[in-house]
């Protein structure tokens, strides 16, 4: 006797929590280490500072006055700066990817822990895809960490340091240049909610993906028995189609917002270099000390330009561990010996099912649905189907 099981439809449910909370008590044993990560960018905001007015005194004063002495001055000191900075961002990420390392290691590890802890029928409501994609999900944190999101989110904070040098140049033009970025820190803002839904969607349509190719390779001995090659493969392509779409409509939404956050830059570019040219030609401002500002707003506008980036990637974390939680949040089964067990000395007769139905908690999708049958005893029952469609439940 031989019965196939197909999967039913499986209502996912999300976690609502603020899962930031969660992620926030593996960042505390490195308070030590994040401290010294925001110095480290503190003072490399500080060195930044540098290169504008370098730039200022060869302009205004070595080419006017040819002052080679000077000019030999200001080189050493720009080779010693950048030097400097270049130690101090390679610390900086080296912390980074040290935090990234620690933290992904222990989720990763606790994780695992507490999904052995699950009872079966936790197992038996996913595919088995689903909780590969889950096991990924901690990939996307150690990303957040020891990517450059990080970095570039410190860098935007400290912002404020070069907002400063620029308001000693000239604050008419600071105050143009923060009116140019208004409309690209609302862009990055907007396009928050749309990215979250695909990255949601996106991770429907990779596990669906993972579970039709692992379930066929767990099961080539019965899709060969069966001859089931053909609908095995057409159900695949159509998973693989899907992700695929997800994939190119995702991309082609991120060439849109990055596009139309190049145009708010060059504007904003475009629209200081020309009133700045005017304040130099009525004598409020030197050569020297325009280029020092385009200079100085060059390091506003490259974080928050990069600011789109960093928020879909926060985005794509916050959905990981929103799916992690899911785990964390599941009631792990009994340890053993802690509940009364009966014990049966001898057991015989069939095994009779008729019209069974079962499903794991009242609002979950049946596993069980009208299944009838008789097992005599004695007789082996082969169970036949996909991971996750009931054939451990029944």
């Amino acid at each position: 006797m031989a019965m196939f099981v197909e999967l039913a439809p499986k209502v996912s449910s999300r976690s609502g929590g603020w899962v930031w909370l969660r992620f926030a008590r593996y960042l505390k044993p490195h308070r030590g280490l994040l401290l010294q990560l925001g110095l480290a960018s503190l003072v490399l905001q500080l060195l930044g500072l540098a290169t504008p007015k370098f730039t200022e005194l060869i302009v205004d004063r070595v080419v006017v006055h040819k002052d080679l002495d000077l000019l030999h001055v200001i080189l050493l000191g720009m080779l010693l700066i950048t030097g400097g900075a270049l130690l101090v961002s390679a610390v900086r990420t080296y912390i980074m990817a040290h935090i990234g390392r620690r933290i992904s290691f222990a989720m990763l590890r606790n994780f695992y822990a507490h999904m052995l802890r699950l009872p079966l029928s936790w197992f038996g409501s996913r595919s088995s895809g689903d909780l590969v994609q889950r096991f990924q999900d901690n990939e996307e944190i150690k990303e957040l960490m020891m990517g450059q999101t990080l970095g570039v989110a410190l860098d935007c904070s400290l912002v404020v340091v070069y907002l400063g040098a620029m308001l000693a140049y000239s604050p008419a033009l600071t105050g143009v240049s923060l009116l140019t970025v208004l409309p690209m820190i609302v862009l990055t803002f907007a396009q928050a909610p749309i990215n979250m839904r695909f990255d949601r969607l996106q991770f429907d349509a990779d596990a669906a993906e993972d579970a039709t190719m692992i379930e066929a390779i767990h099961g080539a001995e019965t899709i060969k028995t069966l001859g089931m090659e053909r609908q095995v493969y057409t159900k695949w392509e159509e998973a693989l189609a899907r992700k695929l779409n997800l994939d190119w409509d995702q991309a082609m939404f991120g060439i849109g917002i990055g596009s139309l956050s190049q145009v708010f830059h060059h504007a904003g570019t475009l629209l200081v270099l020309w009133l700045g040219a005017h304040a130099v030609i009525e004598g409020k401002l030197t050569m020297g000390q325009l280029m020092a500002f385009l200079a100085l707003s060059q390091h506003v506008f490259d974080p928050l330009l990069n600011l789109v980036g960093v928020v879909s990637e926060v985005q794509e974390a916050q959905v990981a561990l929103e799916r992690l939680s899911e785990v964390f949040d599941s009631e792990p089964e009994e340890e053993p010996g802690t509940t009364e067990a009966v014990e049966l000395s001898h057991v015989e007769g069939n095994i009779v099912f008729e019209d069974v139905r079962f499903r794991y908690d009242a609002d979950g999708p049946w596993i069980l649905n009208g299944v009838s049958c008789e097992l005599p005893a004695g007789q082996t029952l082969a169970i036949v189907g996909r991971s996750g469609s009931g054939k451990s439940t029944l």
